[in-house]
């Protein structure tokens, strides 16, 4: 899913479903790399990519998270009650 935001950005999110927290391995890593430099050059545009992650449970942080995933959203955040 792409959100397009008027802000100069554009969030190339990745949807999974797990019963866990995702771990992100290095191989999944290098595809959302790929993912993200393949959608710059057809896409040609000059704004900044960020790579959202929306999940179950969230993500376990780890050295491929910490330089790849800009944002994380778990179904608490999508679905929360408002006061």
């Amino acid at each position: 899913m792409l959100i397009d935001r008027n802000d100069a950005v554009i969030n190339l999110c990745e949807i999974k479903f797990y019963n866990d927290q995702f771990i992100l391995t290095k191989a999944y890593a290098e595809k959302l790399r790929q993912k993200r430099s393949i959608f710059k050059a057809i896409s040609k545009t000059k704004k900044q990519i960020f790579i959202t992650l929306i999940s179950t449970f969230g993500i376990v942080e780890n050295k491929h998270t910490s330089s790849l995933i800009d944002n994380t959203i778990n179904l608490d955040a999508l679905f929360q009650k408002l006061p």
